[in-house]
């Protein structure tokens, strides 16, 4: 029914004499046009008389929910099935949090592994100790030798602590791809650990079994996580 049908047939409603369909008709359409409800409100006080816009506005609204009532079951329903889904995903992303929880990785100063960066990493590392992720990332930007293993990593790392889970993922592929042994276990695992934030079990499950067949001190952990993440789905 458009604006113009709707214009006709407002007397007839107030009357109650439309016949059910066309009383549905115009229901649906008064009911989504503020325009014409607004004209209807106008008519229906001039004919009751002083009646308040307010108190007819409710009632209009009740009775089409009450001559609707499969649509007010339907949208009862989405409603529900709308609660249910949102509460199963948090509750899943509450236990993808608790399943992907670690503690940072130490840096010891003697810790030699491939080349030894620049000056700048020194700084990015102090920073890193003390919880300050932000600013070891700046540090860590400002390193001439993006592809040093050690400046990936831990870029990899900081990343990762500040929930950044695509640019962890990122930085660790760049290590994986290269097949660089300084942490070549390490990027699996974390790389993993970032996907199990993002909810792509699957890939992260891929990645967990690799590591866990591989001659590693990460395989044993690798295991663990993947028991932990069957236990879930």
């Amino acid at each position: 029914m458009n604006h113009e049908e709707f214009k006709k047939h407002i007397d007839d409603y107030l009357l109650d004499t439309l016949d059910d369909s066309s009383v549905e008709e115009f229901e649906a359409h008064y009911f989504e046009c503020d325009e014409c409800f607004l004209e209807l409100q106008t008519h229906e006080r001039l004919v009751t008389k002083n009646v308040p816009i307010f108190l007819e506005a409710s009632t209009a609204k009740s009775r089409f929910w009450l001559r609707n009532p499969l649509l007010t079951f339907g949208s009862l329903f989405i409603a529900a099935t709308l609660f249910i889904f949102i509460f199963n995903s948090y509750r899943l992303n509450q236990k993808l949090e608790e399943i992907s929880s670690f503690s940072p990785p130490l840096y010891l100063q003697s810790e030699i592994r491939g080349n030894q960066p620049e000056a700048n990493f020194p700084l990015a590392m102090t920073a890193y100790s003390h919880k300050k992720y932000r600013a070891s990332l700046d540090y860590l930007k400002n390193i001439e030798e993006k592809n040093n293993p050690q400046v990936l990593f831990f870029t990899g790392m900081n990343h990762l602590l500040l929930k950044k889970n695509e640019q962890a993922i990122a930085a660790f592929d760049l290590i994986i791809d290269a097949m660089n042994p300084s942490y070549y276990d390490e990027a699996i695992y974390y790389k993993a650990i970032a996907l199990v934030r993002l909810n792509k079990i699957e890939h992260a499950l891929r990645e967990f079994d690799n590591l866990s067949r591989m001659y590693s001190p990460f395989a044993p952990r690798a295991k663990r996580m993947i028991e932990k993440l069957k236990a879930i789905n």
